[in-house]
């Protein structure tokens, strides 16, 4: 197995990044990779970087849903220098995989 494809092995989430100020970084999300690879039903959350600057995509909401068939995928924006919603990023992540848990373990 490459080491690319067992990365996503035993991984239940991952967060991918884009940079808010170019397009064509969004063209490499790994989406389709990471869902081919992964667990089944991986937690992905997508976050948008440099929210601080002028955007050079219009609409990415809908740019990511084109790029993820229409999957509904947790969004966020952030401005990494000044730590922008890094925490709710994280417990919004550690919120859903406790609740997998929990149900998983039913």
């Amino acid at each position: 197995m490459p080491f690319t494809t067992a990365i996503y092995k035993n991984s239940s989430a991952f967060i991918v990044a884009y940079d808010l100020t170019d397009l064509d970084s969004l063209q490499e999300l790994f989406i389709e990779e990471i869902e081919n690879h992964a667990n089944e039903n991986p937690l992905i959350v997508i976050v948008g970087n440099k929210a601080d600057l002028p955007s050079n995509i219009e609409n990415p909401e809908e740019k990511i849903k084109e790029l993820t068939n229409g999957k509904i995928i947790k969004l966020f924006e952030q401005v990494q220098k000044e730590s922008t919603n890094v925490d709710e990023l994280f417990f919004y992540l550690i919120k859903k995989m406790k609740n997998a848990q929990k149900w998983h373990n039913q």
